[in-house]
């Protein structure tokens, strides 16, 4: 009874539920001005300057007491003079009932020392165990541009203004999202964004990243619509990146995550 009573509310705000990866979640932001292997579920433009190939896995159980979980599975390598290639799966539901699975295949560019750019085409399946399953293609755009301290970033989702078919009532993110980080220092970062899907009012979120240890990164921040609270850790060992995260909703509770990178 109550995998059904959470399926009816998912149902009407299942848009909503794109990945945000641990890193992010734990300072309330997408990563839009970030750059790095996770910047691929938020504005894969980021992606454009890495210098070896990464591989990371992450997931979250969505308000503890329930069933909802995301997966996610990255992967982002170099090309030589040019920028970066992506590839983001990722998949949220509960399991043997519901799934909404994302595919997406990112190239990203640098243009000079100072401007990103990314196209993404994305792969939508959502699927109800015994009632329906529906398809679907999206394009994302992303661009950023690099000051000294500054990142400035932007990404329109679903340019293409893809849905499912008529006869399933979730829909596929349509939206614009600005964000920007600031290097305080060499230890401190500060992340402010802007989100709007164009269905509702404009979400702002802003967060700091504080490097305690040449290993450790402790992270914080809020966001609106919801309000929710965000923290977490990221920890580095040899050529892992252990991110661990939770977003606290005033009503829901409580979202824990953990994503694991490693850089080959």
């Amino acid at each position: 009874m109550i995998r059904l009573f959470i399926l009816v509310i998912i149902t009407f705000e299942l848009s909503a539920q794109e990945y945000v990866p641990a890193k992010y979640a734990s300072s309330g932001s997408q990563g839009i001005a970030d750059s790095g292997i996770y910047t691929l579920a938020g504005n894969p433009a980021g992606v454009s300057r890495i210098n070896r190939p990464q591989l990371a896995l992450g997931y979250q159980q969505h308000f503890l007491g329930t069933d909802i979980q995301s997966q996610a599975l990255f992967f982002a390598m170099p090309i030589k003079a040019q920028g970066g290639l992506g590839l983001l799966i990722e998949n949220y539901g509960i399991p043997e009932v519901t799934s909404l699975i994302k595919s997406g295949f990112t190239f990203s560019k640098y243009f000079g020392k100072q401007i990103n750019a990314s196209l993404s085409i994305n792969y939508h399946q959502y699927h109800v165990e015994s009632y329906t399953t529906s398809k679907s293609w999206s394009a994302d755009l992303g661009f950023q541009y690099l000051f000294e301290k500054v990142q400035l970033g932007a990404v329109f989702k679903n340019i293409s203004g893809s849905t499912f078919s008529n006869e399933i009532p979730e829909a596929i993110d349509q939206e614009i999202a600005f964000g920007a980080l600031y290097y305080l220092s060499d230890e401190i970062q500060v992340l402010a964004e802007l989100s709007n899907d164009f269905d509702s009012s404009i979400k702002y979120s802003a967060g700091l990243a504080y490097k305690i240890h040449k290993q450790i990164i402790l992270r914080g921040g809020a966001s609106s619509l919801p309000v929710e609270f965000h923290a977490g850790a990221g920890i580095l060992v040899k050529k892992f990146i252990v991110d661990v995260a939770s977003s606290f909703h005033t009503q829901l509770g409580s979202s824990p995550q953990l994503a694991i990178a490693y850089e080959f």
